[in-house]
């Protein structure tokens, strides 16, 4: 699952939008990856990543 999230940040950066919003994207990925090895639900972590990604995307 860390694998998905580190290919998430890598396509971050190829997206048309602001860097700001990129930075906030690519440290919420390093939030959710933390909380993951920390031994956090891994399915509630990337739900919680994705929803984050359809707030910003509004």
């Amino acid at each position: 699952m860390e694998d998905i999230i580190k290919q998430i940040q890598k396509e971050i950066w190829n997206l048309d939008i602001e860097n700001d919003k990129k930075l906030g994207l690519i440290e919420k990925c390093g939030e959710i990856e933390f909380r993951m090895v920390e031994g956090s639900d891994e399915f509630v972590q990337l739900e919680a990543l994705l929803s984050y990604f359809s707030l910003v995307g509004k």
